[in-house]
């Protein structure tokens, strides 16, 4: 019985939740409103002349997925130029803006950081 409660207890606590699995940029829109993450190479960095940054998949935001950056975040001072091409796990709510699927990061815990 022992074993049985042993066996039940490791199985349970080592299960992810629907929150812990990660999307792929082909399946986030099908995703919007929850708090996942998303798996995705950087395609293009932007920043704005008021200091808003972006990490797109690709050039043209409307193509893929995007990683908005308000510029008072913690996550802000990251240097553009160093995250271009990087594979990166991104954690937050999935939104909808103006027809395309991004996350909001205001954390540096929000960002892995895969190669």
């Amino acid at each position: 019985m022992i074993l049985v409660l042993t066996l039940l207890v490791f199985y349970f606590t080592n299960q992810k939740s629907n929150s812990e699995l990660c999307f792929t940029t082909n399946n986030v829109r099908n995703n919007y409103g929850k708090n996942s993450c998303v798996e995705f190479k950087i395609g293009y960095t932007y920043e704005t002349k008021a200091g808003t940054k972006f990490l797109d998949e690709k050039s043209n935001y409307t193509e893929g997925f995007v990683v908005y950056i308000p510029r008072d975040s913690e996550y802000s001072s990251i240097d553009l130029n160093t995250m271009k091409n990087k594979n990166i796990r991104v954690y937050g709510l999935i939104k909808e803006y103006q027809g395309y699927p991004e996350i909001v990061v205001t954390e540096y815990s929000q960002v892995k950081i895969l190669n």
